[in-house]
């Protein structure tokens, strides 16, 4: 009796696959346009009838453990917050702009 003969797997050559895509992205590269679009000149709307918002005159800031301060300074409790906004926006003599801002963290 004959042996079979054994039948090879075909192999597919990968290494050439590798060449074929670098020169693929260098004639993308080289055909391409990067030129960065820029966007025409765009004209903001004015108004002689709206102020320009100033700074906050009055920050108070809540922590994440629960502290409130008020320009800075530590501040007991709520009520306290209110009276020295009061004060602040008092001395100040003007509309009063109050920024609350509260941290990532906190739960308020």
């Amino acid at each position: 009796m004959k042996p079979r003969p054994r039948h090879e797997l075909p192999v597919i050559p990968t290494a050439n696959l590798v060449d074929i895509a670098i020169l693929l992205i260098i004639f993308y590269m080289a055909c391409s346009n990067f030129v960065s679009q820029q966007a025409g000149h765009l004209k903001l709307p004015q108004s002689p009838d709206i102020d320009k918002l100033t700074e906050p005159l009055v920050l108070v800031a809540i922590d994440a453990s629960g502290g409130i301060r008020v320009q800075g300074r530590p501040v007991a409790g709520p009520a306290d917050v209110e009276s020295a906004v009061a004060v602040l926006v008092k001395c100040q003599a003007s509309d009063g702009i109050v920024t609350a801002v509260g941290e990532k963290t906190s739960a308020h």
